[in-house]
């Protein structure tokens, strides 16, 4: 059977316990992180599924723990954030990104067998979101950007299938609001 993706081989990946945290805490506790009152042990599992004995886990182990956690499922963006990024999800699995372009005048150079000039156009501000495998690139009007602009397919032939008669328009607002609701 051919593997399509990454994913669904690690999806196919049998994985076997070797090792449980056991966390204990007093009979009345509230859970606060001001008190002492838990105490943490590891237990090793061995090949046949049976837990081993308890031994106390250490504040270092602990923070190696998370440390080495950390580094291999952060996908935390870092470094400037640019003016014109709108929305980030760098969540594993949930990546949404969401920045425009204000309205501009740019060159735009075409085929000749398109017969259209290449030349200085005046472009509409555009918005793009990418997330998952797709590039979704919308157009609005206005001056300015507001939760109220209203967003259009956008006149770029090569990424949508632009059709005077049949304007995609929508409120900006709710790409903010909902963004994984809006593009269904």
């Amino acid at each position: 059977m051919v593997e399509t993706n990454e994913l669904t081989r690690k999806l196919r990946t049998l994985l076997h316990p070797r090792a449980a945290l056991i966390v204990y805490a007093e009979e009345n506790d509230n859970h606060s992180t001001d008190d002492d009152g838990y105490f943490i042990e590891v237990r090793d599992i061995d090949e046949n599924g049976t837990m081993g004995e308890g031994r106390p886990v250490t504040a270092e182990f602990m923070n190696e723990l998370v440390r080495g956690y950390s580094e291999r499922h952060s996908a935390t963006p870092y470094g400037r954030i640019p003016s014109n990024l709108l929305w980030c999800d760098p969540r594993k699995g949930s990546e949404k990104y969401i920045w425009y372009n204000p309205p501009q005048k740019r060159m735009m150079f075409f085929h000749d067998i398109l017969k259209i000039e290449s030349a200085e156009y005046n472009l509409p501000g555009v918005i793009y979101e990418a997330g998952e495998n797709r590039l979704n690139v919308y157009a609005y009007t206005d001056v300015e950007l507001t939760d109220n602009s209203d967003l259009f397919a956008a006149p770029f032939f090569n990424v949508t299938v632009f059709c005077l008669q049949r304007l995609l328009k929508r409120k900006f607002s709710r790409i903010i609001s909902a963004p994984d609701r809006l593009w269904v």
